[in-house]
């Protein structure tokens, strides 16, 4: 998918235009570890919402779109990144290692996804329709749901 593609896919769409402008590539990935838990297919929010739950001093919660390199179209999904910014992928951990899979997307401070899930009784913060989208919207300051590296005490 060429970028010119992926703008015409996300034009209509608040929460993959917001993904789009405000997000970015994650390259690097790794084999889900044993201390993650394999999640359930097609439930990615929960999956990774519970992956990050009581490991939020390791792991950071993402949302974005995925896509094979394959030629498949991308996908809003969740995924988890290490403090270093490495892809786990909770929900899609049975990749084959040659199957490469592109991650754009951004990261949450998890105090923000916390809340806001057990607020909406909904797993998935962006693509929040009933809210008239808070985040994409900018009705949500940056600085309250955006993690950085630094936040965490890593150097970037």
């Amino acid at each position: 998918m060429t970028a010119k593609d992926l703008e015409k896919w996300c034009q209509f769409c608040p929460a993959r235009r917001f993904f789009l402008k405000q997000g970015r590539e994650f390259q690097k990935y790794m084999p889900r570890p044993d201390w993650v838990k394999p999640g359930t297919p097609k439930e990615c929010y929960r999956n990774s919402f519970f992956a990050v739950q009581g490991c939020s001093n390791r792991l950071v919660y993402c949302e974005g779109l995925a896509w094979p390199e394959d030629g498949s179209s991308p996908c809003e999904h969740a995924w988890v990144i290490t403090h270093h910014q490495v892809v786990i992928d909770p929900t899609w951990h049975d990749l084959k290692p040659d199957r490469k899979v592109r991650y754009w997307g951004v990261p949450f401070k998890w105090e923000f996804v916390e809340e806001t899930v057990l607020r909406t009784l909904t797993y998935g913060i962006v693509g929040r329709w009933e809210d008239d989208y808070p985040i994409p919207s900018g009705k949500i300051p940056v600085e309250e749901y955006l993690w950085r590296p630094e936040s965490a005490g890593v150097e970037a």
